[in-house]
């Protein structure tokens, strides 16, 4: 997590990293001076929804414009989950934080749910035409939207200097 504290000498500080242990999920500490949260995906995969659903329940903890982004590292890139709207995204978690997916599970939200039934209506759609990775980023990008979430999603590749929106 890195923090930012207007009043010191240093105003930026990078909490020191710390290695996970479990391949479904992290423990990203936040705390209100806390301005972006970073960890990886050593399996590069893209954002998970418990990275999303983490992302607004960070700006909903502690009502503050500091903690907005969340990244995550792969071997292909970073990816960029940005609350552009802390109304829209502390709606998007009150109405949604139920959807959180089970300890130990691989899927996107929780079986059953009502976030479930629209990513797979989404990722049914655009199966169609997107496979892998692809399909991911484009259905998490329009559940996003469809949901109204205040989020977007941004991936920077390897080798380049900007992000690209979702």
């Amino acid at each position: 997590t890195l923090y930012h504290y207007s009043d010191n000498e240093v105003p930026y500080i990078l909490e020191d990293l710390i290695k996970g242990e479990s391949p479904y999920g992290v423990d990203v500490q936040t705390s209100p001076s806390a301005i972006a949260t970073i960890h990886t995906h050593p399996n590069n995969t893209p954002p998970s929804g418990t990275d999303v659903l983490n992302a607004a329940k960070w700006v909903n903890d502690f009502d503050t414009h500091a903690c907005k982004t969340s990244y995550i590292y792969t071997t292909d890139g970073v990816y960029a989950l940005y609350v552009e709207n802390q109304q829209k995204s502390q709606s998007f978690y009150e109405n949604y934080s139920g959807c959180l997916r089970e300890d130990n599970s691989t899927g996107m939200f929780k079986t059953g749910s009502s976030l479930e039934t629209t990513w797979n209506e989404i990722t049914t759609q655009l199966s169609k035409r997107y496979s892998g990775n692809e399909l991911h980023l484009l259905a998490l990008a329009e559940l996003l939207r469809q949901k109204d979430s205040g989020i977007s999603l941004a991936k920077r590749d390897n080798g380049e200097t900007t992000f690209s929106i979702y």
